[in-house]
């Protein structure tokens, strides 16, 4: 069933010698270097959950019976995630949040339709601090599949209102 795309997790990564990029403008100029963290912690809390449109003209009883391919459902999808990064070389630094939603949409003749919004809101990432929100985008897909399903015609339109913007700044280290 749908729900089998429902998920809950917790992750926690350590990372060891961790390469950066860190940026640092000064008066007049701009400098761009590498730089070694000895150490990093990254915590990742994740949902997902799946919504079939068909909850809403069957019921939650004639759902849970029903026996279908996910790709050929009218479906809604919600995935939302918190990120988390711990270091002696940064401190400990507010997390960032990300969103995104999904729609897919059985059309007549299958033809598949497809839309989806993302955005990761301000906090920070890794060794960068996100001062505006980013990833920022609707994107959309038609899709038809031909010839047994060995061929697949897609139009694609990604940030169709050209709002993914990215603003960052280096993240000041706690110990220099």
């Amino acid at each position: 069933s749908a729900f089998d795309y429902a998920t809950l997790s917790y992750d926690v990564s350590f990372v060891k010698n961790d390469t950066f990029y860190r940026i640092e403008k000064n008066s007049n100029s701009v400098n761009y270097y590498y730089q070694n963290a000895p150490d990093l912690k990254i915590q990742t809390f994740s949902v997902g959950l799946p919504l079939p449109l068909m909850l809403f003209t069957k019921g939650f009883s004639e759902l849970m019976k029903f026996n279908y391919d996910i790709n050929k459902i009218d479906i809604l999808y919600f995935y939302a995630d918190y990120q988390k990064y711990k270091s002696e070389f940064i401190g400990t630094q507010k997390g960032i949040w990300s969103l995104f939603v999904s729609g897919q949409f059985i059309l007549p003749k299958d033809i598949n339709f497809q839309a989806i919004y993302k955005v990761t809101f301000p906090g920070t990432y890794k060794y960068f601090i996100v001062d505006k929100s980013f990833q920022n985008t609707f994107d959309i897909n038609i899709s038809k599949k031909f010839s047994k399903d060995r061929l697949t015609l897609a139009i694609y339109g990604n940030d169709i209102f050209n709002s993914n913007q990215t603003l960052v700044r280096s993240l000041p280290l706690a110990n220099g």
